[in-house]
């Protein structure tokens, strides 16, 4: 299915804001040409691309002369606060785990091929908010979701740590 918006549909999807002063200035903080260099080069040149068809390496041999360009586009994404239509088509195909019976769900590692524009703009964001919000204020010591090397499987034994703690505590 075509996604909505697209250029040749009667009403293309525009955003219908500006941004704020502030919201270009973050926008130029968070998108500097260093951390948009180290983010396009960060790739494997030749990965899987999205449905627009754009490989690493395009963007990686070509980013002298595109970099202007990806860094206006990319600062007026965050700024506006939008993404392109044709950036939130993402095509997931299912790759066999080795040695694994093909009968089971399982076995099978789903990969999400999406644009290399809105990788490096995610990419950007993750390294924005993991080197600068977060060192400015930590998550909770009891927040496991988004964080190297805690998961449901580490909070579970907290949990019925405790409960046991709870239940065996008698109050009067």
């Amino acid at each position: 299915m075509e996604p909505s918006g697209a250029w040749d549909s009667p009403e293309p999807e525009f955003p219908k804001w500006k941004g704020s002063r502030k919201d270009w200035e973050t926008s130029k903080w968070v998108i500097s040409y260093d951390k948009l260099k180290w983010a396009v080069f960060s790739f494997q040149p030749y990965k899987s691309p999205g449905i627009d068809g754009i490989l690493p390496i395009m963007l990686q041999q070509g980013f002298e002369l595109l970099a202007s360009k990806l860094l206006l586009l990319l600062r007026a994404n965050l700024a506006l606060g939008y993404i392109p239509m044709s950036w939130r088509h993402i095509t997931v195909v299912f790759i066999p785990k080795p040695g694994k019976p093909m009968s089971q769900a399982k076995s099978l590692r789903p990969i999400s091929l999406m644009s290399f524009l809105l990788k490096t703009l995610e990419k950007l964001l993750e390294r924005h908010i993991r080197d600068s919000v977060l060192v400015e204020r930590p998550l909770h010591q009891n927040q496991f979701a988004y964080r190297a090397g805690m998961s449901t499987e580490t909070a579970f034994p907290r949990l019925i740590m405790h409960k046991r703690y709870v239940s065996t505590t008698i109050f009067y």
